[in-house]
Parts: C-alpha cells; sequence; structure tokens
C-alpha cells in the first residue's frame, strides 16, 4: 500500500529578519505546522535542522530531553513532519529530507508537481469518459453552468 503523505502549503509574508529563528519559524508557518516560534514545532524544526546540517541526526530521546516535554508529544511532532515529507528516519535517528533545507524544500516542490501532474492525466481521463457519456446518452453535463471545454 503506498504511503500517503499531507502537505498544507500556506502563503505568507516574508519573515522578519533572516535569523534561523524567523527563518525557521517562517517555514512552520509555511507547512501548516505551526504559527509561534516558541512553539514546539518550530523548537523541533530547529534541532532536527541544525543535527542534520551536521550530518548526526538527533533522537526522539535527544529532543525529549532538551525540550522537556513527554516524548509521545515529541513522536506526534516527529510523524508529522516525516507525513509532510520534511523529515525521515534513519535506524533511531531523524534528519531533514534532504542534507540542507533547500534540497529538502526541492524535494517537496518536486513530489508536488509530480503529484499534480499525475492528478492532471487523472482529470483528463474524467472529462473523456464525461464527453463520451454526453454524447452517448444526449445529455449536456456543465451546460446549465455555462462552462466551456478548453
Amino acid at each position: 500500500m503506498p504511503t500517503e503523505e499531507k502537505i498544507v502549503l500556506k502563503n505568507i509574508s516574508k519573515p522578519q529578519s533572516t535569523k534561523p529563528e524567523d527563518l525557521l519559524k517562517m517555514f512552520c508557518l509555511a507547512f501548516n505546522f505551526s504559527d509561534d516560534t516558541k512553539s514546539i514545532e518550530s523548537m523541533m524544526l530547529h534541532e532536527v535542522t541544525f543535527a542534520s546540517f551536521e550530518g548526526a541526526g538527533v533522537t526522539s530521546k535527544t529532543l525529549n530531553e532538551k525540550l522537556t516535554v513527554p516524548r509521545s508529544t515529541i513522536i506526534y511532532h516527529l510523524n508529522r513532519f516525516m507525513s509532510a515529507g520534511f523529515v525521515v528516519r534513519k535506524g533511531r535517528k531523524y534528519y531533514l529530507r534532504s542534507s540542507t533545507m533547500a534540497q529538502t524544500i526541492e524535494e517537496i516542490q518536486y513530489d508536488m508537481e509530480r503529484e499534480f501532474s499525475r492528478l492532471i492525466k487523472y482529470a483528463e481521463m474524467l472529462d473523456k469518459t464525461l464527453e463520451s457519456e454526453t454524447y452517448d446518452t444526449g445529455r449536456s453535463i456543465g451546460k446549465k453552468s455555462g462552462r466551456q471545454k478548453r
């Protein structure tokens, strides 16, 4: 069974500064992880990003000790990051999906483009099926709303 990823992307204003904390807050906002710099998500993303940048990764136990929140909460948010395609797990450690934030965002963008291409193919199949049914039954699907074919 294929894994499902949910990527929510918000259009947000540019960060207040180029400080890592403000940039990480922007990513949390953009990907709908959190809306607060001091949130657990922002702090976790900070830890995962810096550990990944050093090539070390981070364990849920380390995050639990640094952030003093229940380990179940840490696991929950790590799973959200993984579900969005932002973070990967290798053994017991968690890393950004790619070695840098820019590459991670590029890979997510590629996933989204691939998914939209796939959806377009299915939409075209639907359009052809509806067009065929319209001619077969003499019905005019979508004509009342004034929609036109492209």
